[in-house]
């Protein structure tokens, strides 16, 4: 399973040094199946070095910010689960 920390699939170009030929779509939460399909015609599209209509969520598209938030997501204080009280 890919998770984000905003809940929204990764699409697009990686905007790294030397990886900017690498692509990604990626990062449904185990139940993305529905973003899925259209994140793919995203891809396909950007790829293919055409402009994205409107109709397709910019949320979607990596971005630097994106990815930063993500990696801070991960180097936070650790939290623990509270129990759950028995029925």
């Amino acid at each position: 399973l890919g998770f984000t920390e905003d809940t929204m699939p990764f699409v697009g170009r990686l905007p790294f040094p030397r990886r900017s030929h690498q692509w990604v779509c990626g990062g449904y939460h185990g139940l993305g199946m529905v973003k899925a399909f259209r994140a793919g015609e995203m891809v396909a599209q950007l790829i293919m070095g055409k402009d994205l209509d409107s109709s397709y969520p910019r949320s979607f598209l990596v971005n630097k910010a994106r990815l930063h938030k993500l990696e801070q997501s991960t180097r936070g204080p650790r939290t623990t689960l509270t129990p759950v009280a028995k029925l």
